[in-house]
């Protein structure tokens, strides 16, 4: 792995695939939206704006998650300044699996919120239910680089990104593609996770459509094998999204780190063995593949490549 960082986080969110809407009541619904909205943004403060912005609560529907799972959404109208009008949208649900009990997706502003699906839900939402006129801004002008929100997966199948809230985990600092790479909070204790960006070894551009494995090491990984025989069946696999990144979490911890396998059409296979992993954390970077197999060994001492 090229460029790795460590960063700190308290865990990986919980599963948004399917829902038990029926176990949610609206009220419910409303108040954990409305403590959402108290304790990440009360008063919002819009960036681009620079100005701290309260939310007043304009009502509560059944709608869908963006996995299509049953959901409550919450509409809220900011105040604060005049003859700017301007929404946001918070879904929840009710998860049916471990480890958080509901799920949430969040859209802080219409008016100054980058386009994407969840952002064109929440202007969809606000239009057809006339809160937003037609004549109202629904997205920044100003065009930034998209940000990465893979989805996590780990040994109880994958963790939906676009659950609430999500972990800012750097730029270009961390990564060669120079894009900010989003994960859900909440991890278990004493598990770690791997996530970043595959890359064209080259042109250090994001890869998409990589298969990536990742299994704990052998005390031979790398030497005995020569790099050539298949993963184990228990191996975790995941596949990098349109932006080239991938995210795998809930790793219960390896004392000998984790073999990394990354494959992608028009490249030959890339190992890395003994990479390492700590507890709470997360090793984030990028993650090279090339035209000739590539073996790395990412323990402090190699004894083989």
């Amino acid at each position: 792995m090229l460029v790795a960082a460590l960063f700190l986080v308290a865990g990986f969110g919980g599963d948004g695939h399917q829902t038990q809407l029926r176990q949610l009541t609206r009220e419910e619904a409303t108040t954990l939206s409305v403590a959402a909205a108290r304790s990440e943004r009360d008063p919002v403060e819009v960036e681009d704006l620079h100005e701290r912005r309260g939310r007043v609560l304009v009502g509560t529907w059944k709608s869908l998650n963006s996995r299509g799972g049953d959901a409550w959404l919450s509409i809220f109208r900011l105040t604060g300044v005049e003859g700017d009008p301007d929404q946001a949208c918070i879904w929840v649900w009710r998860a049916t699996e471990p480890p958080d009990p509901y799920g949430f997706e969040e859209v802080p502003s219409v008016a100054w919120g980058h386009a994407g699906p969840v952002h064109d839900r929440c202007v969809a939402e606000v239009r057809s239910r006339g809160i937003a006129g037609e004549d109202q801004a629904t997205g920044s002008e100003i065009q930034e680089e998209p940000i990465a929100a893979p989805d996590v997966v780990g040994p109880f199948g994958p963790r939906p990104a676009g659950l609430y809230p999500l972990a800012y985990s750097g730029g270009d600092a961390m990564t060669l593609t120079g894009r900010q790479l989003d994960l859900p909070v909440g991890m278990t204790p004493g598990t770690c996770g791997l996530a970043g960006f595959v890359i064209d070894a080259q042109t250090e551009l994001a890869v998409a459509g990589a298969k990536v494995s990742v299994a704990p090491s052998k005390a031979w990984s790398g030497v005995s094998d020569g790099g050539v025989q298949p993963w184990p069946g228990g191996a975790l696999t995941t596949t990098s999204d349109e932006l080239g990144s991938f995210a795998v979490g809930e790793l219960p911890v390896s004392e000998l780190g984790f073999d990394v396998g990354i494959t992608a059409p028009g490249y030959a296979e890339a190992r890395i063995v003994h990479e390492e992993c700590v507890p709470g954390d997360s090793m984030i970077g990028d993650w090279p593949v090339a035209h000739r197999p590539t073996l790395e060994d990412a323990t402090p001492y190699p004894v083989g490549r």
